[in-house]
């Protein structure tokens, strides 16, 4: 008898079962493949740190610099800095970059700068993580610009510009840790020393420096960052912290294993609340064999294993099944993590950590089968003789009377006195539907977002066309002034804003002070959504930032 009831049930709900075993199956591969990933991506992460030894503190200058200052301050907090490095990097716009037929780097957003290979930590890498050796009229080209521009092992570039002109033969890839990322602004190619001192001494480029320091053990980011502040030195551009750099390292790929992960969740839930449906059939179907088994003896739990072990099976071979094909599917979602972080994955932590997946959704779903055939506890062998499941134990006076109506078919009308009969049953329906489009709209959506010309609103930048940064200098007042008249006379622009970005001191938690970014301007011009807004007067907001002003002298 347990055997025919398995195989009716398989019979009689053919599609439904096909579906369980679809979205259980899916589910498995889309978290293995999330595990996967996370466990490449911790991987990767650390063996492309441990061979990068990037710098915890990096402050980017522009103009005037004298390391000597940066070598006394360096002595004097011997406490918390082991090592500094100060990287000079000469700076081309992209017109003065050209390559294939004809062709520069002109419409880049990105910061162009040749170095050469520093000494101490904050390495550039080869695509087997191995530290760049760039051979006399070579260069190594970011891989950013690589996928941008498809720049092949082999091509040239040629740096052109009113003082200098020298081709260069692309000979590797460069994997920056600290400039990989498409979010930072500056990507750097890497010389030989020879035709970087070349170009130095031709004055070819703009000077610019990375000012890095490599802490000791556990020593305050902070407290050195804001000690150097503090100290006068050089601070013509951002402070970037490690950790930002780790961040932008690895958000693309998290994000990616997030909603990965996600979409599996709501698979899970799919599934479940498939099997809810298919059990709640079966039992209205097959009520009366139960009933029969009850009467005769046969225990409670006997007949709950005959449902629950279709399901076990099920989830077993499904577990498996996903679970080898997630190594398959997940090439497809860590292409960006081979060629940006590292190229061999081949660790053994993510065969371990991938197993996870499938023996969670089997314990969820096993467990969740055994609330749901709880409901068998309720059904006794006089009822289900002569009653549904869905009446059992309740006295139900159903008032959807076929004499009584006026309005619809009988067809209709029948059908919804079905659905009223059995709302719980498709009830689940319903959720079922909404959780489906959950799951199509959600991927769509998120693209939407970051593909959205409002999406630097989030990030506290008002939608315009053209943003335009102007770097402290001696004359940095003339040019703003300067470049306001320009905008304002310039009849291909309708509307502008200028904003002055300041640094104030702030007391922290800890009652120690730390050092802000505050921009001052009118944010009327272009913008910017707030979940919650606080009108204040402007005077108030002065006397805020005098206030502010104030505690930094």
């Amino acid at each position: 008898m347990f055997s025919k009831m398995v195989r009716n049930d398989f019979l009689m709900n053919k599609v439904v079962t096909t579906a369980v075993f679809v979205f259980i199956t899916m589910a498995v591969i889309l978290a293995a493949s999330a595990i996967n990933n996370i466990a490449n991506l911790i991987q990767s992460m650390a063996e492309l740190q441990e061979r990068a030894v990037p710098a915890d503190i990096t402050q980017m200058h522009s103009g005037e610099f004298d390391q000597s200052k940066i070598d006394q301050f360096t002595e004097k907090h011997r406490e918390y800095i082991a090592m500094q490095e100060t990287m000079v990097l000469l700076t081309f716009d992209g017109s003065h970059i050209h390559f294939g037929a004809d062709q520069t780097m002109a419409g880049t957003v990105q910061d162009i700068s040749f170095v050469v290979q520093n000494e101490k930590f904050d390495f550039i890498l080869d695509l087997n993580n191995e530290k760049l050796d760039v051979q006399e009229g070579e260069v190594a080209v970011p891989i950013y610009f690589m996928q941008q521009y498809d720049l092949q092992i082999g091509d040239t570039i040629t740096v052109k510009n009113e003082r200098y002109e020298k081709e260069f033969v692309i000979s590797e890839y460069a994997r920056d840790f600290e400039m990989n990322s498409s979010f930072t602004s500056s990507k750097r190619f890497v010389l030989n020393q020879t035709d970087y001192d070349e170009m130095l001494t031709m004055q070819a480029g703009v000077l610019e420096y990375l000012i890095e320091f490599k802490l000791q053990d556990g020593a305050e980011s902070q407290a050195v960052q804001t000690a150097y502040i503090e100290a006068g030195l050089p601070a013509n551009g951002p402070t970037v912290g490690g950790a930002v750099f780790l961040i932008f390292n690895a958000l693309s790929d998290a994000a990616v294993a997030m909603v990965i992960i996600l979409i599996s969740i709501l698979l899970i839930i799919i599934a479940s609340l498939c099997i809810r449906l298919s059990f709640l059939a079966t039992l209205d179907e097959d009520v009366r064999e139960i009933g029969v088994m009850k009467a005769i003896g046969i225990s409670k739990k006997d007949i709950k294993k005959v449902f629950l072990n279709k399901y076990r099976i099920m989830s077993v071979i499904a577990g498996v099944i996903g679970y080898l094909l997630s190594f398959v599917v997940v090439n497809l979602f860590n292409g960006n993590m081979k060629l940006y972080l590292s190229s061999d994955l081949s660790g053994n932590l993510k065969y371990v950590l991938s197993l996870a997946a499938p023996l969670l959704i089997y314990l969820m779903i096993v467990m969740y089968c055994k609330k749901v055939l709880k409901r068998i506890d309720n059904i006794s062998a006089v009822e289900a003789l002569r009653s549904s499941v869905m009446d059992s134990g309740k006295k139900r006076k159903y008032r959807l009377s076929l004499m009584k109506n006026h309005f619809f078919t009988t067809n209709i009308y029948m059908g919804i006195r079905d659905v009223w009969k059995r709302f719980k049953l498709y009830r689940l329906l319903f959720f079922i539907f909404i959780v489906s489009t959950f799951m199509v709209i959600l991927p769509i959506n998120i693209y939407n977002t970051m593909n959205s010309p409002e999406f630097s609103t989030y990030m506290g930048i008002g939608k315009s066309d053209m943003r335009i940064d102007l770097r402290k200098s001696d004359t940095i007042s003339e040019d703003f002034i300067k470049l306001q008249e320009e905008l304002q006379n310039d009849a291909d622009i309708e509307k502008y804003a200028a904003h002055i970005t300041s640094s104030y001191q702030v007391k922290n938690t800890e009652g120690s002070w730390d050092y802000i970014n505050i921009e001052i301007g009118d944010f009327s011009v272009f913008p910017l959504k707030y979940l919650e807004v606080e009108h204040r007067k402007r005077k108030g907001k002065s006397q805020f930032l005098m206030l502010m002003h104030q505690r930094t002298h």
